[in-house]
């Protein structure tokens, strides 16, 4: 009994992780995706590889729980054309005050270390 338990909870979370990951794909390829108001944040969320803003949506919840505004900046996919996520990038960070947290996620990161400098000095390390 417990060995059949033990394999439907294991098969029920593999399947959640699934969906899960289907709908933030879904959602990183959607264009209406990005926090369109950047000026009124202060923590700016920098997703990762085909994550969309689903996948920081529990995130997004617990910070704005705690009085913060969270705002998701959107990198397009960026497969084979990572100097088109980085131009989108650049233009949304020209938007963020100067006085904010930047959190880059996975790729994301990565991509907010192509910056030009005028957006990269935005961020400390």
């Amino acid at each position: 009994m417990k060995k059949i338990l033990s394999v439907l909870r294991t098969s029920f979370y593999f399947l959640s992780e699934i969906f899960e990951f289907t709908i933030s794909l879904i959602s990183s390829l959607s264009p209406s995706n990005k926090d369109s108001d950047l000026s009124g944040g202060d923590i700016f969320i920098v997703t990762g590889y085909l994550s969309g803003p689903f996948f920081y949506s529990k995130l997004r919840k617990a910070l704005e729980s705690k009085g913060y505004k969270p705002r998701i900046l959107n990198t397009p996919s960026f497969l084979f054309n990572t100097t088109s996520a980085v131009e989108v990038l650049s233009k949304q960070m020209d938007q963020i005050p100067l006085k904010s947290v930047l959190l880059a996620h996975n790729t994301g990161g990565l991509i907010t270390l192509l910056l030009p400098d005028r957006s990269r000095q935005k961020s400390k390390d």
